[in-house]
């Protein structure tokens, strides 16, 4: 990715999706941005080929009240 252009975003993460997240980046031997950016990037694919899974990923997101 060395040439493109970033945007910074902040973003609230569950503590066990980041435990998680980081367990996985160890394992993989990248950082969790780089993660982070390939599952943003695979998700909007997928939700521009099919609108509707973007209904039922929605509530993954929310923030619990």
């Amino acid at each position: 990715m060395p040439d493109e252009d970033l945007v910074m975003r902040s973003v609230f993460l569950r503590v066990q999706d980041d435990n998680e997240l980081r367990q996985l980046a160890h394992e993989q031997r990248v950082t969790k941005n780089d993660l982070i950016r390939s599952a943003v990037a695979a998700k909007l694919k997928e939700w521009k080929r099919t609108g509707a899974s973007l209904q039922k990923d929605l509530p993954l997101g929310k923030r619990s009240k």
